[in-house]
């Protein structure tokens, strides 16, 4: 014979069901939250590296861009050199012809000027000729003497780049062909507009920059052009306006909240079914208790096989 449980015993089962209840929560809560955890942690990984690459190779393809624009520029002066009206202009000039000649060939290279010398590094026209703004080209003693002894073009970058190609003549350089360009015109034609640039010499000479201090840099490339002595190759830096990273991690974020979010509520849910399914056989034993005969006793008859106890 059992003693007849009180009202109390029906509060300590209510209050078992709670304590399981957040043990239950908390242990899921702590399971969804590594869980959630682990796979931002996986998926921030592999979008760094994606991210990494895409920077690697957004900085490589300015790279290309700038150094095949530069290479155009060495075909279309080859070619103009070689212009029957270019070398006979060493000897009589027919401006017209050079003009018509220059003008074309500095729109195709975005050239800020064009000019053509003598062997001995003597101006003998000048494109475009009227325009005050430009300081006029001036060669060097030592490019002079490179172009017309080596016959090999040279590429020169100080504030500008400068490309100068020898004019040959039976196998004799009797001139000198020299085109200017201004970098930042190289840099709005043919860079990307979204984001901002450094391009300076191998030696340190700045050519051109727009970067800002708050700028993200995405990566630096040297340029191998051909042409170009070791101190005047030119290394090309690369910014983003804004950390890439930021959207992405933002985005990042708003999915591991929802995640967790969605497990979070998940779990809850669990957590108060297993709780209830666990308790409720307590609960039922415990009313059976509370409303049988009121003598303080409850009789119990022996259990048979068929019999289960929930």
């Amino acid at each position: 014979m059992l003693s007849n449980p009180t009202r109390g015993n029906a509060k300590k089962a209510q209050s078992f069901q709670s304590n399981l209840e957040r043990i239950l929560s908390f242990a899921l809560l702590t399971s969804a939250l590594t869980s959630t955890l682990v796979v931002s942690a996986i998926f921030s990984y592999y979008i760094s590296q994606i991210l990494g690459a895409s920077n690697a190779h957004k900085v490589e393809h300015s790279i290309d861009v700038f150094e095949r624009k530069l290479h155009e520029v060495v075909s279309d002066l080859t070619s103009v050199a070689t212009d029957p009206v270019i070398v006979n202009g060493l000897i009589s000039p027919d401006n017209n012809k050079m003009m018509a000649i220059f003008a074309a060939l500095r729109e195709r290279t975005d050239a800020a000027q064009v000019a053509l010398f003598d062997n001995s590094g003597k101006p003998i026209y000048r494109y475009p000729s009227t325009d005050a703004t430009l300081a006029p080209i001036q060669l060097t003693a030592t490019e002079v003497y490179r172009l017309t002894s080596a016959g090999n073009p040279i590429m020169r970058a100080q504030s500008n780049i400068l490309f100068t190609m020898p004019i040959s003549y039976y196998s004799t350089v009797e001139g000198i062909l020299a085109l200017e360009i201004h970098p930042i015109t190289y840099v709005r034609n043919h860079m990307s507009a979204e984001d901002h640039f450094e391009l300076q010499t191998l030696s340190g000479e700045m050519l051109y920059s727009n970067h800002n201090e708050g700028d993200y840099l995405l990566g630096t490339e040297t340029m191998s052009h051909g042409i170009a002595s070791e101190h005047h190759k030119l290394q090309l830096t690369q910014y983003a306006t804004q950390n890439p990273y930021y959207a992405i991690f933002l985005q990042i974020l708003v999915g591991v909240w929802f995640l967790f979010s969605g497990l979070a509520i998940i779990s809850i849910m669990i957590a108060r079914k297993f709780s209830r399914r666990l308790v409720n056989p307590i609960h039922r034993l415990v009313e059976v208790v509370s409303n049988s005969n009121t003598d303080e006793h409850v009789r119990c008859h022996p259990l048979g096989a068929d019999d289960e106890f929930e």
